[in-house]
């Protein structure tokens, strides 16, 4: 999408001495994903600002976005069908929260919980990852799993003033989750 633009930067970059000509690969890559990635979040807080989601949404990337880093999931095959699966999902959610009870918010947990136990973090061909990255992401996956279900199940179960923040990190979870189904049952190479 901005090849051109970070082409320029890792040249200037590799040019300067700040990086070497053989590590060119690894740092436009990471541009590019980073620059896609405060875009889409960018995108999201333009939409909650028009629909009065903001702090829905701030919590709703809170959970996700680091459970989806170290968990892995689904990997869309472009930057833009991610963007538009992710947007879409945001449409998704925001809609039914208000609906949402807490008991549905604390069985989310459960589930999501057992399921980023079982399946973080989910492997693909395009984050490839030594044995001991492996076992470091797992751990942060589970942790921040428990930290996120922990929370969320404080909010909806006892802390009733607190009950809509949990019910959106419940819904953070249960889309983490269902990513990570869909990438452990999507075969590697599609």
């Amino acid at each position: 999408m901005f090849k051109n633009f970070i082409d320029v930067i890792v040249k200037n970059w590799i040019s300067a001495g700040i990086i070497k000509e053989e590590d060119r690969d690894k740092y436009e890559y990471g541009l590019d994903l980073m620059l896609f990635s405060v875009l889409n979040i960018i995108a999201l807080i333009i939409t909650a600002a028009f629909t009065k989601k903001i702090p829905e949404t701030l919590i709703l990337m809170m959970v996700t976005i680091p459970l989806q880093s170290f968990g892995g999931g689904f990997h869309a095959k472009t930057h833009l069908r991610c963007f538009l699966i992710m947007y879409i999902g945001w449409w998704v959610v925001m809609p039914i929260l208000p609906y949402l009870t807490d008991l549905t918010a604390i069985l989310t947990v459960a589930v999501s919980v057992a399921v980023i136990f079982c399946l973080a973090p989910v492997r693909h061909e395009n984050v490839p990852m030594s044995e001991k990255q492996y076992r470091k992401m797992r751990f942060f996956a589970r942790l921040a799993s428990l930290i996120f279900g922990s929370t969320s199940f404080l909010f909806t179960g006892f802390i009733t003033s607190l009950s809509k923040p949990g019910v959106v990190m419940s819904m953070g979870m249960g889309i983490i989750a269902v990513s990570m189904i869909v990438g452990h049952l999507r075969p590697v190479s599609e």
